[in-house]
């Protein structure tokens, strides 16, 4: 179910949130600016874990996050290898037109 991956995948993230704010020195304007983001989408993650925008932003704040602040260990390139992979399999219902045609082609509307 996407919404037990999605409450799950948030908790990693919340790790890396937390690293973040353990971490603030004496510029914290300047880490928020990429901490805050994904601080948010951890919350709305918790508010709505069905959503698949909610996955998709949620993995869109992590990586950005990690491309700009995470180490180069093996922990941190294993989460950006996930959450890449988060990235392009998302499922994104509704995100196109496209996808509305698909699924109106799959019940047998005469126009695809």
């Amino acid at each position: 179910e996407l919404s037990v991956f999605t409450l799950a995948y948030a908790q990693c993230l919340a790790l890396q949130v937390a690293k973040e704010l353990k971490s603030f020195g004496l510029e914290p304007c300047a880490q928020l600016l990429w901490t805050a983001p994904l601080a948010l989408a951890i919350v709305c993650a918790h508010a709505w874990p069905s959503s698949s925008r909610t996955l998709f932003g949620l993995a869109a704040s992590g990586l950005v996050l990690l491309c700009v602040h995470g180490s180069q260990s093996n922990h941190v390139i294993v989460e950006m290898a996930l959450t890449g992979a988060v990235l392009v399999t998302a499922p994104l219902h509704g995100a196109s037109g496209c996808e509305a045609r698909r699924a109106g082609g799959a019940r047998g509307t005469p126009w695809l």
